[in-house]
């Protein structure tokens, strides 16, 4: 077990673009360098922060980046964060920090923001700027691909509580929980698309939610224009782009763009289109415990 630092932390400080004023406080928190381990884990949730049952928030091998995605939510795609030393991107931090045993899930990602503006001196802004890439819908008659359906597990009663739920079935090894997103590579089980070795797959999102993988996919901005506001279960398969010329397949499958065409009925377009990025104005290396 952490000991914890026992200083309270005010949140007076004001985060310029979200107007934040003095609110709810943690008991206690501790912000350390994360050791040498080795290894870190892939887009584990307490790599962005996660709040914890009992009043605790928690991160672990976590980018200063990732923490500021996790806590300003809206801001997940390449190029939605900007500014900032180097040091943001590339330094990780372990922290615990601890509320009282019945704040909310809101209220405790609030004290971890006042954390971050207290403990890294960090100031925000928000602005509109020009993003590469726009998701839309690829039929003209609006008709969607099999690969976005209704959802099949009800999971609002699970993200209201800002917990991601066990599954309520056993799945088999290579498939994903019923309300979890997940990169995962193509299994024979899994195989749906014949040629493909990844699949994104997910259970009840928004496609705002989904633009964020897909961005990632794809190195740049994918924005949604779709106009879509229900959930879905994803299922989208595809295969990864050769590394040499000797991997080319006459049988391989569709590369990603071809995939988001044909299984979901969306296309990604070129172009320019504008959206929210948060600026970091001033950030500093967090003080000691």
């Amino acid at each position: 077990m952490r000991t914890f630092g026992t200083a309270m932390f005010a949140l007076c400080s004001a985060v310029a673009v979200f107007g934040q004023t003095a609110g709810p406080v943690f008991d206690a928190a501790s912000i350390r360098p994360s050791g040498d381990t080795g290894f870190r884990a892939i887009d584990g949730s307490l790599m962005s922060g996660a709040v914890l049952p009992g009043g605790i928030w928690r991160a672990r091998d976590a980018t200063v980046e990732n923490l500021i995605r996790g806590l300003y939510p809206g801001h997940g795609l390449p190029g939605q964060v900007v500014g900032g030393p180097d040091w943001i991107r590339r330094d990780f931090y372990d922290i615990e920090a601890r509320a009282n045993r019945s704040a909310t899930g809101d209220q405790i990602r609030q004290m971890a923001r006042g954390l971050l503006v207290e403990r890294f001196k960090l100031r925000v802004r928000t602005e509109m700027r020009e993003m590469p890439a726009v998701l839309l819908r690829h039929r003209s008659n609006g008709r969607l691909g099999k690969g976005l359906s209704t959802p099949a597990v009800d999971c609002a009663r699970f993200r209201a509580g800002g917990e991601r739920p066990a599954d309520p079935t056993r799945k088999p090894f290579g498939d994903r929980l019923g309300c979890a997103t997940a990169n995962l590579p193509v299994m024979p089980h899994t195989q749906i698309v014949d040629g493909t070795n990844m699949r994104i797959t997910a259970g009840d999102v928004l496609l705002s939610e989904l633009q964020v993988i897909l961005s990632r996919h794809m190195g740049r901005a994918v924005v949604d224009r779709t106009g879509l506001t229900q959930r879905f279960d994803v299922e989208l398969q595809f295969r990864q782009p050769p590394q040499t010329a000797t991997e080319l397949d006459d049988k391989a499958g569709p590369l990603l763009r071809t995939a988001i065409a044909e299984q979901l009925g969306l296309q990604v377009e070129d172009g320019r289109t504008s959206a929210k990025v948060l600026v970091i104005d001033h950030i500093e290396r967090p003080t000691e415990n």
